[in-house]
């Protein structure tokens, strides 16, 4: 294309948005500089990007990558795992002569997730694989006594504010090979039983929060908690119990009456 987003001024407030009108996983971004519509080019960046339009989240924690050398040839970036966003932005950090970039975006529309508040009211509510991801756009509420399990390799997806996982006194949540993100409290419970195995809970406001008291039992296996931009993991309890390899990539802060430990950094 002979055209090209050139920004009218030389200063680090110039970013290019892009809004897709729907949800979509991205998986590979495709950058050039302006071509011959200009010989300026960006040559690192950031990048921002939201489901909303409200909540944004950086890319990689805010990480610079590289951009162009030159105004012609292509660089790309691939996003694993992959985005989802409706919107999205370049932020350029550093360019030859003024910001300007041309891009193509990599991925597929996801206008078939599910997007419906769910209430378990059940003695078992279970959400299989053939439905996933579940992208979720109120709280989901595990009702006093129910039981909600989700099957290994389901993603679950909040989009928006005040959404997340609550798990009421006496019910029991079980997740398995679950990735969850988006939320601004991914799981809140007060559960006689919480059980994550191979969960990655990322980009949320704050990761676990458990306010359950001396029978809860709390178990976290092989498990990621990153990338939540407040706390990872808050437990407060009389004791939390079997926490088995739990690997936390930013701080996070398991809370007793009588003892503080802190993990990750």
């Amino acid at each position: 294309s002979d055209s090209a987003w050139v920004a009218s001024t030389r200063d680090q407030h110039q970013f290019l948005q892009v809004d897709l009108l729907r949800t979509h996983e991205l998986s590979r971004l495709a950058l050039q500089g302006g071509g011959s519509a200009c010989n300026c080019y960006t040559s690192a960046f950031r990048l921002l990007y939201s489901v909303d339009g409200l909540v944004w989240k950086f890319h990689a924690s805010g990480r610079i990558h590289q951009g162009n050398s030159d105004r012609y040839r292509t660089v790309t970036l691939a996003f694993h795992p992959p985005i989802m966003a409706r919107y999205f932005a370049i932020l350029p950090t550093q360019w030859y002569d003024r910001p300007a970039l041309r891009i193509e975006l990599y991925g597929c529309s996801r206008d078939n997730l599910a997007n419906s508040h769910t209430n378990v009211t059940g003695d078992i509510t279970f959400w299989g694989l053939a439905g996933s991801p579940y992208v979720v756009r109120q709280t989901i509420k595990v009702a006093y006594s129910a039981k909600l399990t989700i099957q290994a390799g389901v993603d679950v997806v909040f989009i928006g504010l005040q959404t997340g996982l609550i798990v009421e006194a006496c019910s029991d949540l079980e997740l398995r090979h679950t990735r969850i993100f988006g939320a601004e409290v991914a799981i809140s419970s007060a559960a006689t039983k919480l059980l994550l195995q191979n969960v990655t809970i990322e980009s949320n406001v704050r990761g676990i929060r458990t306010t359950g008291d001396s029978s809860t039992h709390l178990r976290i296996e092989d498990s990621t908690v990153k990338s939540n931009s407040q706390e990872g993991v808050l437990v407060k309890a009389h004791e939390p119990t079997g926490l088995k390899r739990a690997v936390c990539c930013q701080m996070s802060v398991y809370t007793i009456p009588s003892f503080r430990m802190s993990i990750g950094g």
